[in-house]
């Protein structure tokens, strides 16, 4: 938790992407081997996906999706 913690506090400002773009995160983060799909979060970096792939400056941990 303290790791999502630190992350957010460094978005300088919270922007959120389209819905659309979410959409296309979370289908990428479904189809990958990284992705637990019981507690939405990513096996790699241990963030909550819902959350995380809303925001503008998050990227994917093995680059399958990147800021915008």
């Amino acid at each position: 938790m303290t790791n999502l913690v630190d992350k957010l506090k460094n978005q300088v400002a919270l922007r959120f992407v389209s819905s659309e773009v979410g959409d296309e995160r979370i289908a990428i983060c479904n189809s990958c081997e990284e992705y637990n799909k019981t507690l939405d979060i990513c096996k790699k970096c241990g963030c909550y996906m819902p959350a995380k792939s809303k925001l503008a400056k998050a990227k994917c941990p093995l680059n399958k999706w990147q800021p915008i």
